[in-house]
């Protein structure tokens, strides 16, 4: 395992290399130099994030931001765009343990990422590129506080994972929703998370009437459970923004009395994501169940599968129960979806439905 020293990040000694073969233009050079610069960041020791970060000199950055990012969008070669991708993930994690932000390279570089980069970005969208959302991670990361400061910036940005909600393909939907999530973890890192406008703007595809997938109901409960969990006290000041919407994306239709949904079926194509799919259904029950008072066996249990192994959730577990004025605020709200979640138990037949109630 390697690691890079103070000063230095990973790979430092394939710079050169990966430059010769840029200006050589020699492709099979050019490849070659990008493998061993993967190899070199994906093998390197995590850094500490508790330690302090490090001041790294203009070149490494500009190798980085300027050199490898941009062969995201080599067009002519499919094998290079993979590699330099790859490389820039791994090198994200070093990257944030720097000082890069105070780089004098780095409003040069910013000025790129933002006007240069993200209109290769939009290209890459229109190109069909299954891998744009990762791309815009990436930018996305690097610009980190960046994205959170000025309007241009971020538009940019917003403007091409919008045009992938809007996409007709689910796959890609599925795939901008990952993007939201990086933006809605950024937006927290640097406590924007219970502004009513990063509140109003976060919302706004999670309130969509339409996941199609399972895959795209579970990104969608992941960032409504992220916001649930960051906001913490503050969230009964967000009741009708966030907690009320989600409770309906777990136990809805939000227009229906409870439980009409099953004697009906006429009701049924308002069945909201809770509804739809087993793990949601399992994920909401959770969801509720500790918004209320935390309960770690019953939890334990409904992330077993039917086989015994645990499901591969990753829920983040609140530490306390949502504040009891937000109780008695949505008290009719918060009974109709325990009548709700008590029937979404039921049809769980592998789970001990009576020792759950």
């Amino acid at each position: 395992m390697t690691t890079g020293t103070a000063g230095q990040l990973p790979g430092h000694e394939q710079y050169e290399k990966v430059r010769k073969a840029l200006q050589g233009a020699n492709r099979s050079q050019i490849d070659k130099a990008l493998e061993q610069l993967v190899k070199t960041c994906q093998t390197a020791t995590r850094p500490d994030v508790a330690a302090e970060k490090v001041k790294i000199d203009d070149d490494q950055l500009s190798f980085w931001l300027n050199d490898v990012l941009r062969l995201l969008f080599d067009w002519e070669n499919a094998l290079t765009r993979d590699l330099a991708l790859k490389a820039s993930e791994a090198i994200s994690a070093h990257l944030s343990q720097t000082t890069y932000l105070e780089s004098a390279a780095w409003p040069a570089l910013r000025q790129q990422i933002s006007t240069t980069y993200s209109n290769l970005l939009e290209q890459a969208r229109g190109r069909n590129d299954p891998e744009w959302h990762r791309k815009w991670e990436v930018m996305v990361r690097i610009l980190d506080k960046e994205i959170c400061q000025g309007a241009a910036i971020i538009n940019a940005y917003l403007a091409i994972v919008e045009s992938g909600f809007r996409s007709a393909e689910l796959q890609v939907r599925e795939q901008s929703f990952d993007c939201w999530k990086v933006l809605t973890f950024i937006f927290a890192k640097y406590s924007q998370i219970n502004s009513p406008k990063r509140v109003k703007l976060i919302c706004i595809p999670l309130k969509s009437s339409k996941s199609k997938t399972e895959m795209i109901a579970r990104r969608k409960f992941e960032i409504w459970w992220f916001m649930v969990n960051q906001l913490g006290e503050e969230l009964e000041k967000f009741a009708d923004a966030v907690f009320e919407p989600f409770i309906y994306f777990c136990f809805g239709p939000s227009f229906k009395t409870p439980l009409c949904y099953y004697f009906d079926d006429s009701y049924q194509e308002y069945g909201t994501p809770g509804k739809f799919f087993d793990s949601i259904k399992q994920l909401s029950a959770i969801a509720l169940i500790h918004m209320l008072g935390p309960a770690d066996k019953v939890t334990e249990s409904l992330l077993q599968q039917s086989n015994g192994c645990a499901a591969s959730f990753n829920l983040l577990i609140p530490l306390k129960p949502i504040p009891a004025r937000l109780v008695s605020e949505k008290l009719k709200l918060l009974f109709n979806s325990c009548l709700e979640c008590t029937v979404l138990l039921a049809q769980m037949k592998d789970k001990p439905y009576l020792e759950l109630n």
